[in-house]
């Protein structure tokens, strides 16, 4: 499963009703924030660099708190893929 595959059941699964309906938009805007090369990507296949590299290119134009949102986005994306046995480590 690729990561834009996952992204939208991830929403729909874990967030939606469970958080505000302004923080479930916020998610979905800074999902919309993670480069396509990364969404194409199979789960099992993105590696640490392969975020490091988005996170630092992410950092160049985003606040502070927006990285610290984005970081808690990607880290519960891929633990919520772990549980469901997507990809074998975190």
């Amino acid at each position: 499963m690729t990561l834009s595959d996952w992204i939208p059941l991830w929403l729909q699964s874990y967030k939606l009703g469970t958080i505000r309906e302004t923080s479930y938009h916020q998610l979905e805007i800074l999902c919309q924030h993670i480069p396509a090369n990364l969404k194409e990507m199979e789960l099992p296949d993105i590696l640490p660099m392969h975020l490091q590299a988005f996170f630092n290119d992410f950092s160049r134009t985003a606040s502070k708190s927006y990285m610290d949102k984005m970081r808690v986005l990607v880290h519960s994306l891929f633990c919520d893929a772990l549980d469901n046995g997507l990809c074998e480590k975190d």
